[in-house]
């Protein structure tokens, strides 16, 4: 390999993205990635993997724990959980926002074509 490019690919560094949150929480996906979030930067690919791990195990953790909750809660019959226990039901969609966003997320070179707007 020759040193100039050898240093071209030194200077690369890597994104997280994340897509921007669709009115319902859902992530906007369809967006082209110049549109979604920058969460951070990394010198390395295998960083950036590791922090969107990290985000997937922390949204699962969220999700289990909002489980728990509402398992715990008393029979409410047919009454919908958002009057059962609001603070419960708006757990759930931050959760549920946090997840679907998590597991969205792409690390992306910085010099991926894919993150100029046309």
């Amino acid at each position: 390999m020759k040193s100039r490019h050898a240093a071209a690919l030194a200077l690369v560094g890597w994104y997280l993205m994340l897509p921007l949150v669709n009115p319902d929480a859902s992530p906007a996906t369809a967006l082209p990635l110049s549109q979604w979030t920058q969460a951070s930067s990394f010198d390395h690919a295998e960083d950036c993997k590791r922090d969107l791990i990290e985000r997937m195990r922390i949204a699962h953790e969220r999700i289990e724990k909002v489980k728990a909750r509402i398992t715990a809660l008393p029979d409410s019959g047919n009454r919908p959980l958002s009057q059962v226990a609001p603070d419960v039901y708006r757990e759930d969609l931050l959760a549920t926002a946090f997840a679907l966003n998590a597991y969205s997320g792409l690390c992306v070179a910085s010099d991926d074509p894919r993150l100029k707007g046309k």
